[in-house]
This record gives structure tokens, C-alpha cells and sequence, in this order.
């Protein structure tokens, strides 16, 4: 469990706590299981956020690449 905790902390999210049981260390173990396997997910959803809000603001800034000099700045104000 400790390797699993100290691999966190160096930023290795992908191992995996495989204690249980029914006393402080096992509960300990499977509280810790939830807890990572949420992050993970978290970050996951995280980064797919991201990327949405990239391409949206790809797209949002695409008309204005294409129109001349003037048509940008009234754009650019307008943004």
C-alpha cells in the first residue's frame, strides 16, 4: 500500500491498492482504492474538458483568420 502511495505522490496514478479486509489497515486500504480510482477519473473528465474547450476556441477564433485587417479589430473588440 505504501508503494502504491509514494507512486501517487511522484505522479504515477496507474498502480493499483489491493488490501482489504475487515480491520483499521484493510478499510485503510480499500478507502485509499475509492479515493485513487476517483482521482483518476476526475483527471480523465478533466482532460476531456480541456480539449473541448480547445476546439471550441479553435472554432471561435477561426472566422476572424479569415477575414481582412479591419473585419479583425471590430472582431477582436467585439470578442
Amino acid at each position: 500500500m505504501l508503494d502504491v502511495v509514494k507512486a501517487a505522490s511522484e505522479g504515477d496514478l496507474t498502480q493499483e491498492i489491493t488490501i482489504t479486509g475487515d480491520n483499521a489497515i484493510g478499510r485503510m486500504g480499500e478507502g485509499l482504492k475509492k479515493f485513487f480510482s476517483s482521482l483518476r477519473n476526475d483527471l480523465g473528465d478533466i482532460g476531456k474538458n480541456a480539449e473541448s474547450v480547445s476546439a471550441a476556441a479553435e472554432e471561435l477564433t477561426a472566422p476572424a483568420r479569415l477575414c481582412p485587417p479591419m473585419q479583425k479589430k471590430h472582431l477582436l473588440k467585439l470578442g
